[in-house]
């Protein structure tokens, strides 16, 4: 695994990584939009095919656009620190997400979590540890 990181971050800047997810993440989702009064799909995945509005308070538009600045500075220090040391370490920290998202969910509206969710997601941390910890 470490060959293969020493290769990639050799080859690959940061910024062309990061310049990928979020052309990647602009150019489905506009797919997606496009697409979505020419499709009828069935209720299981119509979410994918919303039909796009347009913001129309400048507040929400602010919020959108402070909402792409910092996730294209996170996706960009995350590429950073995975180009700067070995991926199995920093994927433990990558665990602290769980709990803030399950926060800001449960704030924002969405159901608390079962006790499945969190035995799921006590497995995932678990096997992140024994993949670190295998590592060293």
């Amino acid at each position: 695994m470490e060959q293969w990181h020493s290769i990639i971050k050799d080859i690959y800047d940061a910024r062309v990584i990061v310049l990928s997810f979020v052309g990647i993440g602009t150019i489905v989702p506009a797919l997606l939009f496009l697409a979505a009064p020419y499709v009828d799909t069935p209720e299981e995945i119509s979410f994918l095919f919303q039909e796009f509005r347009m913001p129309n308070s400048l507040s929400l538009r602010l919020l959108i656009g402070f909402m792409a600045l910092i996730s294209t500075l996170s996706q960009w220090l995350l590429t950073k620190a995975c180009s700067a040391s070995n991926i199995s370490i920093i994927g433990i920290i990558f665990y602290t997400n769980i709990p803030f998202a399950i926060g800001f969910g449960w704030i924002l509206g969405d159901e608390f979590p079962n006790s499945l969710t969190f035995m799921g997601i006590g497995f995932i941390i678990f096997g992140g540890i024994l993949v670190a910890k295998g590592k060293k």
